[in-house]
């Protein structure tokens, strides 16, 4: 064979294997990249979508959980109470939540019913909508025995939350069709042993709409199954409520339940309608003990290669293009090319091997095809450099970076450019996610950290003031603030005053007395309006920071209130504009201010009605004690009295002896009845004064206890009697009290309680702060008074008590 031949045959040989290999080598890695970035986005589009219900079924199942820390004390509550104050709670979820089916309970009877001794059986209370219009329903079950395997009866051998696998039911006796619902439920603990379960009905079919708007690629689609592997959505809502493992074999169909069942993260193929689809598995699950759901996602496997194989298509026909002609022009100028051919076969070579030479140039002169063809050689080897080094600057999450197209018709360069778009795309949302997660991350914590700041320093509201400003300083990143409250000591001149700063200079700050509408602190608190200045004046006060003094940025006044009352403002300056969601952030907590600046002048109202209660106290001991000087003073008199009385006998007799010393004697009995007389009249002064001093007590008393608690106290500290007012904050009936010893209704755990009760037996007078328990178990502290009463032998006989809860 001639070498012209020889070059043409393994010329055209070594082109067909280059061609053919590169094309099958970048198709297979398109292919490659297509089914991993459709793997990527499949099973990122279901765990995205599994967050999404997740989150809304969490929120189902954090309803449940705030139920059942409400019922957890249901001991605590009188049996004929209990009853209509949970149904009221219940009814009000309902009405809070109208997305919701029923709200029910289950109560062990066990728990409830005291003669009820047996461990099974339970009361069922269900609260729902029947034709728009609440009804509840009560029944009892499991009388017999529980109903092993149970939803219910897995709670309460677990004592973990429940989720159960969907069902169809209805609340309307037939009136609308069946429902398909899940139940999610919280177990009601009491001292560590379940008494009851708490759980809402929620219907499924708000999950189907999410599921439909999943259409990463056309003909896919996005669907949900239960832990029991059966669909909760799905495009053919025939398939609602039914197996998704029908079509699988046995084998098959066990180990994809056992899967879904174990909430297995997986990818599977499978065929749907004829045609080849590739289905990721996102699971999730919503509580401690709960079987995970699933969501799948499916993309169509002609979907995931299309692209790829347009390029296969267009790299084939580029191939074949190129056979034809090097066919033409070896045949022709096979002799002069054989140097240049031997050059660009062992190029083409290396690329067949995957490798991409570092070549400038190739000895071809003339410009005939063979120079042509391999300064192409040297174009396809520059564009090989350039998507390589693309390649690795997306590998890199270098998205700017800048590709070059060979042409419009540049099918790889632009399906490299359309992937780099979607990657920018992915990383924008990426980050915005995290930034809002921040932000989120930030506001929990504020929450948090000015919760416990108002906690700590509720009794006092300088500091209170003072912590707060210097938080939320810190917090908006701002070099200074001021907190102003309302200063009402006299209603018809109010002003407001400026209780705390942070970051102001002595020279700087505001004069702590400002006039209602005055300037922009007056003006927020008279028109109950935020203010948010950004353009300051040049005499607006100044912060000192590292580079001196500067006129802040932005100040933001932000008004207290509470209700429809302003309490204060609050001023905070900074050097850069405040974002929204910081705003946000201030305006919330404010209202928190304003309630903790109301407690506290809430409490000192208290703290001095409580004193002026203790002042007329004593004025009424006082006046007992008068009135036991009177009276005993009328018992003298009384018995003077009779002792003349006696000696006027005496006299009388002795007149039958000597009628001169019987007339004498008469006209002294005459004086001495005179004087009893007075004596009489004096009394009766004496008793109508008694009685106006009695009504004066009686109508202070009343007064007292309308407004205080007051109980008398045997010496040995049994309760003798005590007043409505008594009884309704500490929640025990008089009949319940009465003849009880006041450990009954203490926290006696305080050992100087005893010291204090030992005082006040020696007639030592006490006043000051104790805890005092309700009947729902709840401890509260009581500014009280313990008052000893005593006899005439100066012996304390009883106690009187009053007290008025501090919070």
């Amino acid at each position: 064979m001639k070498t012209n031949a020889k070059i043409l045959v393994w010329v055209l040989l070594t082109v067909v294997l280059v061609f053919t290999s590169a094309t099958g080598i970048i198709s297979w890695n398109f292919r490659k990249m297509a089914r991993a970035n459709a793997e990527k986005l499949a099973m990122s589009i279901a765990q995205q979508s599994a967050l999404s219900i997740k989150a809304d079924l969490a929120t189902d199942m954090e309803v449940t959980r705030t139920i059942a820390n409400t019922f957890q004390n249901f001991n605590e509550i009188p049996e004929n109470l209990r009853d209509s104050i949970y149904d009221h709670i219940l009814l009000e979820q309902l009405r809070s939540n109208p997305m919701y089916l029923s709200v029910w309970t289950s109560w062990e009877l066990s728990a409830i019913d005291p003669n009820w001794t047996k461990n099974f059986g339970r009361k069922k209370i269900e609260v729902y909508l029947k034709s728009g219009i609440p009804e509840i329903k009560k029944d009892s079950a499991n009388l017999t025995g529980d109903l092993i395997g149970s939803p219910y009866y897995q709670a309460k051998i677990t004592g973990t939350q429940a989720f159960t696998p969907p069902y169809y039911y209805s609340y309307n006796n037939g009136e609308q069709s069946d429902i398909l619902m899940a139940s999610v439920a919280t177990p009601i603990m009491y001292k560590n042993k379940f008494v009851g379960l708490v759980g809402i009905d929620a219907p499924l079919n708000r999950f189907q709409t999410l599921t439909d708007n999943i259409k990463p690629f056309n003909e896919s689609f996005a669907f949900v199954i239960a832990s029991n592997s059966f669909y909760v959505t799905h495009p053919n809502k025939q398939l609602i409520n039914k197996s998704a493992v029908t079509d699988l074999e046995q084998e098959a169909a066990s180990e994809f339940s056992s899967k879904v069942k174990n909430g297995i993260e997986f990818f599977e193929s499978r065929k749907i309608n004829n045609q080849d689809f590739y289905i990721a598995y996102a699971p999730f699950s919503i509580g401690k003990g709960t079987i995970p759901w699933t969501v799948g996602v499916a993309i169509p496997y002609e979907a995931i290669y299309k692209e790829a194989n347009s390029n296969l298509y267009l790299a084939i026909g580029i191939g074949l293009a190129g056979i034809f002609i090097v066919s033409v022009i070896v045949y022709i100028i096979a002799l002069q090319i054989s140097r240049p051919i031997v050059q660009t076969t062992s190029i083409l070579k290396e690329i067949e091997k995957g490798k991409i030479p570092r070549v400038k140039h190739i000895r071809i002169k003339g410009r005939d095809e063979i120079a042509e063809m391999g300064r192409s050689v040297l174009t396809l080897i520059d564009t090989l450099h350039q998507t390589v080094s693309f390649a690795e600057a997306i590998s890199q999450n270098k998205f700017d970076t800048k590709y070059k197209l060979l042409s419009d018709e540049d099918a790889l360069g632009n399906a490299l450019l359309n992937m780099q778009t979607n990657l920018k795309i992915a990383e924008h949302e990426r980050e915005k996610r995290e930034k809002q997660e921040l932000r989120e991350r930030w506001e929990t914590s504020g929450y948090a950290e000015f919760a416990e700041i108002l906690r700590l320093n509720a009794n006092n509201l300088n500091a209170l003031a003072f912590s707060t400003i210097s938080a939320i300083a810190a917090k908006l990143e701002a070099p200074a603030g001021a907190i102003y409250i309302v200063n009402e000591d006299n209603p018809e001149k109010r002003f407001i005053e400026c209780i705390a700063t942070y970051g102001y200079e002595k020279d700087t700050e505001n004069e702590n007395r400002i006039e209602i509408g005055e300037g922009m602190i007056g003006s927020c608190v008279m028109e109950k309006e935020m203010i948010n200045v950004t353009n300051l004046p040049e005499n607006y006060f100044k912060i000192s920071s590292f580079s001196g003094k500067s006129i802040p940025s932005s100040v933001l006044v932000v008004p207290l209130i509470l209700g429809h009352k302003v309490w204060g403002a609050m001023e905070i300056a900074g050097f850069r504009t405040f974002e929204s969601f910081k705003i946000t952030f201030v305006q919330k907590i404010s209202e928190n201010i304003a309630s903790a600046i109301y407690a506290q002048r809430n409490s000192e109202k208290t703290v001095y009605l409580l004193n002026e209660a203790n002042i007329q106290a004593e004025k009424i001991m006082e006046k007992e004690r008068i009135l036991r000087e009177h009276t005993a003073e009328m018992e003298l008199l009384r018995a003077e009295t009779e002792k003349q009385k006696a000696e006027l006998e005496k006299m009388r007799s002795a007149i039958a002896v000597r009628e001169f010393e019987l007339q004498q004697k008469t006209k002294l009995a005459d004086q001495k009845e005179e004087e009893i007389e007075a004596t009489m009249r004096n009394l009766s002064i004496a008793q109508k004064t008694t009685e106006n001093q009695n009504r004066e007590i009686e109508m202070l008393t009343s007064a007292i206890d309308k407004a205080l608690m007051r109980a008398v106290y045997g010496i040995d500290g049994r309760i003798i009697d005590i007043n409505e007012r008594f009884c309704e904050i500490t929640g025990f009936t008089k009949e319940q009290l009465i003849d009880k010893h006041l450990s009954y209704i203490l926290d006696t755990e305080d050992d100087s309680f005893a010291k204090v009760w030992n005082d006040v037996k020696l007639g030592i007078p006490f006043s000051g702060k104790l805890f005092r328990k309700l009947k729902n178990g709840v401890k509260r502290t009581f500014l009280i008074t313990y008052t000893p009463v005593f006899d005439e032998k100066n012996s304390v006989t009883q106690v009187y008590y009053l007290g008025y809860p501090l919070d």
